[in-house]
């Protein structure tokens, strides 16, 4: 992500859930949610003190609960599927499921009211796909993997059927995305790069940085 002071670079390594996965709910809220906002110190503090493979931070205000530290949130009651209704970025994992699931019911997501779930599913390009099985602060257990089994597939599948994007760029037939950016998306450039805006920016601003020179 750039701005006209700073460049903000996120570098982390993708991680594989497992199924003891917890959530522990804090009272957290991003600034610009829409955005994703960058200035993650506050949930790094309780991050780095958690094993990733097993746990993240549902992140709490008002009684309601929006995201976590990492993925969007999917709440699973009597096979149908709701997620928070705003005050949450909805990422390009989140986009990908919509499109597979069709429907997602947007709702308040009162955390007195989370015994009525059956599954909680964290979706997101870290983490991918993880069902939490339990929220320890208010007991809550997870009932169910039937929908997390349904999506970790979609997930699964659509990793194995589109190949990396180093392959990609290596085959004649499949040209390289970046050399073929739209003029009209470049933010600035010179003779070594370009600043292309994102797609799905994660804050204001958010732009990817291509060298003209590569492979």
């Amino acid at each position: 992500a750039v701005n006209k002071k700073m460049i903000s670079i996120s570098l982390r390594q993708r991680i594989k859930p497992k199924l003891d996965f917890t959530l522990k709910l804090v009272k957290l809220k991003r600034e610009k949610p829409e955005f994703k906002n960058l200035k993650y110190q506050k949930i790094l503090k309780h991050l780095s003190k958690m094993d990733n493979s097993r746990s993240d931070i549902g992140l709490c205000s008002d009684k309601k609960i929006f995201e976590t530290g990492t993925s969007n949130i999917l709440f699973v009651k009597n096979n149908k599927f709701y997620s928070p209704a705003k005050n949450c970025y909805k990422g390009i994992t989140f986009k990908f499921f919509e499109s597979k699931i069709k429907k997602i019911i947007k709702k308040d997501i009162m955390i007195n009211r989370l015994s009525e779930y059956d599954e909680i599913i964290l979706i997101g390009s870290g983490k991918g796909v993880a069902s939490v099985k339990n929220v320890g602060t208010i007991r809550w257990k997870r009932k169910s993997l039937k929908n997390f089994n349904l999506l970790n597939n979609y997930y699964s599948s659509a990793l194995k059927k589109y190949p990396r994007y180093w392959y990609m760029v290596k085959d004649p037939n499949n040209p390289c995305l970046f050399c073929n950016s739209n003029a009209s998306g470049i933010a600035h450039q010179n003779e070594l790069a370009y600043a292309s805006y994102d797609t799905y920016p994660v804050s204001n601003l958010h732009c990817l940085i291509i060298p003209k020179r590569h492979f």
